[in-house]
């Protein structure tokens, strides 16, 4: 998705990594080698805090240099799990993508039924970076502080839905096409 949507749009990326604990084929700065763990076992980003603190760091950065930040997201996997258990928490019925070959929904919402509600009963009354820290990963950490330090525009796009659903610094992820002061989804 990222290679099509540069090759698309003409438009040069700037690789950020968060929680691939490997070396990416491309460079990048790093903002996590840790990846998020498994929510029904405890927080999966118990370092949601710092890496948010640190991709903002990175949006203040690129704001000096760029007037719109354009952000698409791929989730290592797992993510799209960690995706559906914050929609759910934001009282969002709706599905997430999977790379796997099978239908994975019921196995994703095991995870946020027989796990997430029941380590944390209070998860649907958190937002922002707790309950990425609980529920979340780092890709969503990181996607949260470059818009927090970006002080331009900022434009979500792609297909993947962990960045879509962790970014807006509001309780509900997106009500149809999102604008607020300076944020939008493509």
């Amino acid at each position: 998705m990222t290679r099509a949507m540069c090759a698309l749009t003409n438009i040069a990326p700037l690789f950020l990594s968060a929680g691939y604990a490997g070396d990416l084929s491309v460079p990048a700065d790093v903002i996590s080698r840790i990846p998020a763990g498994d929510p029904r076992d405890g927080p999966s980003v118990p370092d949601a805090e710092t890496l948010v603190s640190k991709a903002a760091e990175t949006g203040v950065a690129l704001g000096r240099a760029y007037r719109t930040l354009w952000l698409g997201g791929n989730a290592s996997p797992g993510g799209t799990s960690h995706a559906l258990c914050i929609l759910r928490a934001c009282g969002i019925q709706g599905r997430v993508s999977s790379s796997a070959t099978n239908d994975t929904a019921a196995q994703k919402e095991a995870v946020w039924h027989g796990g997430v509600v029941a380590r944390c009963p209070d998860i649907r009354s958190l937002h922002g970076t707790a309950l990425i820290r609980e529920a979340g990963d780092t890709v969503m950490a990181a996607a949260l502080g470059l818009i927090q330090g970006f002080p331009g525009e900022v434009v979500l796009c792609g297909g993947d839905p962990d960045v879509r659903c962790c970014c807006p610094r509001r309780r509900y992820p997106w009500p149809g096409l999102l604008r607020n002061d300076r944020l939008c989804l493509a």
